[in-house]
């Protein structure tokens, strides 16, 4: 095995574990947790699915991008459309969870729901002329979030660039590694330029930048995970757990 074979087996054992965390409790939140007490603030919306589904995406994409890897030249310009996806689906998911203030949090979460909420309207009036039906909890949702509480999440649609810039910041100190934000940011558009065959690239490319999206998805997992368990909330915790179960 050489060099090369040896940087991509390390990498596809990551992608294996995270791959797996769906066939675990990973993904159970404690009760009293940052992302329960979330959960509940947030009804019927939620918050923590938000930043699952970011997880779980990133999961599917890199084993895609294995397949090729294995399969055709790691150079196949669909491998890297995968992991411009995967990176974006993990920057994503540290975007929802890093803030340490609750109303942040809500806000991001919000301008999430509410730009897949118009994205996937707009995509289904252009496909059947006709908006998509989505039930009375969603009726009830809608009124109370974006028309009552929180209209200006309507007027905020998430820029997936600025969510990557921000993610990457929150990487590199993470990491610690110098330069890793510039790296993430620059490796994000650098796949979308190979995804459209405007810039060549090889096998060597292809196992650093998978190394690299497996940092961000490593460090959405973490922030996850602390968000997940009853022994790291946050100082605000346990009072908006006792309000919220009081109304």
């Amino acid at each position: 095995m050489d060099t090369l074979d040896t940087a991509l087996a390390a990498q596809f054992d990551r992608i294996d574990f995270l791959g797996g965390l769906r066939e675990t409790t990973f993904f159970e939140l404690e009760d009293g947790a940052t992302s329960f007490v979330d959960d509940l603030a947030l009804d019927p919306l939620g918050a923590s699915a938000l930043s699952e589904h970011a997880i779980t995406a990133t999961a599917e994409l890199l084993q895609s991008a294995r397949v090729l890897a294995v399969r055709d030249a790691p150079s196949a310009v669909s491998a890297f459309a995968l992991l411009r996806s995967a990176l974006e689906a993990s920057c994503a998911a540290i975007w929802l969870l890093e803030p340490d203030d609750r109303d942040e949090r809500m806000r991001r979460a919000l301008r999430r729901h509410w730009s897949d909420l118009v994205e996937a309207e707009a995509m289904s009036r252009a496909l059947t002329g006709v908006a998509p039906d989505r039930g009375t909890d969603w009726a009830r949702a809608h009124a109370r979030w974006f028309v009552g509480v929180a209209p200006d999440a309507a007027r905020a649609p998430v820029d997936p660039a600025a969510t990557v810039a921000a993610a990457a910041e929150v990487v590199e100190a993470f990491t610690e590694v110098p330069g890793a934000a510039a790296i993430i940011t620059s490796g994000w558009a650098g796949f979308g330029s190979v995804a459209i065959a405007r810039h060549p690239a090889d096998g060597e490319m292809f196992a650093g930048s998978l190394s690299m999206v497996l940092d961000v998805a490593e460090t959405a997992i973490s922030l996850f995970h602390a968000r997940a368990v009853a022994g790291s909330q946050l100082p605000d915790d346990a009072a908006a757990l006792a309000h919220l179960r009081s109304r």
